[in-house]
């Protein structure tokens, strides 16, 4: 149970660590799981990370949540949008 703690504590100390130098949320989320596979896990924490965020990014829902949260495509036409 204290082994959890001491893991708990440090993985809140590095996101405070890193909230708190004005790094954004989704960034300092990413740093914080690199940090806890580096420390706490006997895995490859490169190869697992860039394989979860090239799965992540990569997909056929990504252009439609893109769309879906800025109400635009992420792709815009050249030419613009006749109007009558």
């Amino acid at each position: 149970m204290e082994a959890n703690l001491v893991m708990a504590l440090v993985v809140f100390g590095i996101l405070f660590l890193t909230l708190a130098a004005g790094i954004w949320v989704g960034f300092s989320l990413f740093i914080v799981g690199f940090m806890g596979m580096l420390i706490f896990s006997p895995l490859p924490a490169g190869s697992n990370m860039a394989s979860s965020v090239w799965a992540a990014i990569c997909g056929w829902s990504t252009p439609s949540a893109t769309m879906t949260l800025t109400g635009s495509p992420s792709i815009r036409p050249l030419a613009p949008a006749i109007t009558s």
